[in-house]
């Protein structure tokens, strides 16, 4: 005989949870990803050359890239844009200012 008191959806199991309940189960999973590394690299500018001149390079050389000093830095996480920023010095070391961050949407294409 079946149980007229669990009347969960069994095509649909996660149908019976309140939006309280889905919100929880939505924070739980989100928290299985916080200690999941990424790469986040910050890209100053891109060039094109040829190998001969690759293969020409010296100490001292200087490579110009595609970019205005003034033009902010963009932010990648994992080789996807998800923001821009501007170089700064911190304690002898070099840091980012965000002054950016991409939209889902905008990143998504």
């Amino acid at each position: 005989m079946e149980n007229d008191s669990d009347s969960r959806n069994t095509e649909n199991p996660g149908e019976h949870l309140g939006k309280t309940d889905a919100f929880i189960a939505g924070v739980a999973n989100t928290d299985m990803l916080m200690d999941v590394p990424v790469v986040l690299t910050v890209e100053m500018g891109r060039t094109q050359m040829t190998i001969r001149h690759l293969l020409s390079l010296i100490p001292g050389s200087v490579v110009t890239f595609d970019r205005s000093v003034t033009d902010p830095m963009d932010v990648l996480v994992n080789g996807v844009l998800v923001g821009r920023g501007e170089i700064v010095s911190k304690d002898g070391h070099l840091g980012l200012r965000l002054t950016e961050v991409v939209s889902a949407k905008e990143r998504l294409g």
